[in-house]
């Protein structure tokens, strides 16, 4: 038997409650509000959601009915904007997405501090998000969401919440 869900609305407050997906024996987890999902090239289920100056990411592999799911965080903090190696290979590739990170300052009195991450094995590049960063919007109200990397153009297409969808060019930053 494959894999099911659970979902429920929340009439009251008129949100969605926790996604819930099983398979009746021994594997089930669940999925939060603001948590993003995507599959890799390889069918890899991947979930991630962002704090400031960490991804936290789980990987499901489903292979012939067995499911393996491997839990990691990708800790920021630290690293410096441009190309980073992390000590262990994280097996995503092109996997791209917004983070908050500390370090990133303008001299505004109002910016926000958004990074582009770009992950490929043990490879992370952050690039600042200057773009939203210096235009920026009303902070928790308007953010970034998703992106789309072109990595022949080097154009990152992207959507947020409450704001335009946009795109970029990245050019020699990748």
């Amino acid at each position: 038997m494959g894999l099911q869900y659970k979902l429920s609305f929340d009439m009251k407050i008129r949100v969605f409650n926790l996604l819930s997906i099983f398979n009746h024996h021994d594997f089930n987890f669940s999925v939060n509000c603001f948590t993003n999902l995507m599959f890799d090239l390889n069918g890899n289920l991947i979930i991630w959601n962002t704090e400031e100056d960490m991804i936290n990411v789980s990987k499901i592999k489903i292979n012939y009915g067995l499911v393996n799911k491997v839990d990691f965080k990708i800790r920021l903090k630290g690293l410096h904007t441009g190309k980073n190696e992390l000590v262990t290979n994280c097996d995503l590739s092109n996997f791209v997405t917004y983070v908050r990170k500390s370090d990133i300052k303008y001299d505004f009195d109002y910016a926000e501090n958004f990074v582009i991450v770009i992950i490929n094995n043990s490879s992370v590049n952050i690039i600042p998000f200057d773009w939203f960063n210096k235009t920026g919007g009303d902070y928790g109200y308007v953010w970034p969401a998703t992106a789309q990397l072109n990595l022949a153009t080097s154009e990152l297409t992207g959507k947020g919440m409450r704001m335009e969808n946009f795109k970029i060019q990245l050019y020699d930053q990748i």
